[in-house]
């Protein structure tokens, strides 16, 4: 386990609730206390709690649910970037804590073979923004395409090291929201261009996951195909029946 005893706070905290479930005294399943009660345990702010839970799931130990609190999934950090959520705002959310590194922005039009690949229409004129999503310290996760309705294309040097969905900023500056999120998950191979911005190798596996990003009348906002070779990211979903009434 990686040591952060020597690092702030909420560092501290993170520690010790890891040292908890990787010795079993949580185990998988169980809901950690919550912020309130983790606050008066250990002496902390609110904000100390929250950030030391962020540490957790980042780290693919637990899952944070709005109202129904912080689950353990997992007794064994992983090595990748994990996205752990089941709806709109969580998906928005996961590049939260990965920068956006701009590689080629610049405006197309849709080929046929480009508009089979996004199940779009062929002569959609588009941005399409290629960037990675990285922290300083740590392999890239994500190697990823954007297309963006060129009236909704927002400028080049807002994407540059944005910390937010370049979705989220598209609809933010035209006061709008995502109304609907399309997903499809697959298995794919690094092509030379990921492969390269990745430094991987060229037909490694990767998880590839696609999104339509889309607003109240349907209108598509984001089309994104991103890339991750094993081991580098993962997604984490809490899915649950509703109670029959």
């Amino acid at each position: 386990m990686i040591s952060l005893s020597n690092g702030p706070r909420y560092a501290k905290l993170a520690q010790d609730l890891m040292a908890r479930i990787e010795q079993g005294r949580l185990q998988i399943g169980d809901k950690l206390p919550t912020e309130e009660e983790l606050c008066e345990q250990h002496g902390v702010s609110r904000v100390t709690v929250r950030s030391a839970l962020a540490e957790l799931e980042h780290r693919g130990l637990v899952l944070r649910r709005p109202r129904l609190g912080t689950t353990v999934i997992s007794n064994k950090t992983s090595a990748g970037f994990v996205h752990a959520g089941d709806n709109i705002q969580s998906i928005l959310n996961f590049t939260r804590d990965l920068p956006f590194v701009l590689l080629e922005a610049k405006e197309i039009t849709l080929t046929g073979v480009q508009a089979t690949a996004t199940k779009l229409s062929k002569g959609l004129r588009m941005l399409r923004v290629t960037g990675l999503r990285k922290q300083v310290d740590r392999p890239a996760p994500i190697y990823s395409v954007h297309l963006i309705p060129v009236l909704l294309a927002p400028p080049y040097e807002l994407l540059d090291g944005l910390k937010q969905s370049i979705a989220q900023l598209v609809v933010e500056r035209h006061g709008q929201e995502i109304h609907k999120i399309e997903q499809t998950i697959d298995v794919s191979r690094l092509d030379q261009a990921a492969a390269r911005a990745l430094e991987s190798r060229a037909g490694t596996p990767a998880l590839r996951t696609q999104r339509w990003y889309r607003l109240r009348g349907g209108e598509l906002a984001v089309m994104s195909t991103g890339l991750s070779p094993e081991g580098r990211y993962s997604i984490v979903s809490n899915l649950q029946r509703e109670s029959q009434g």
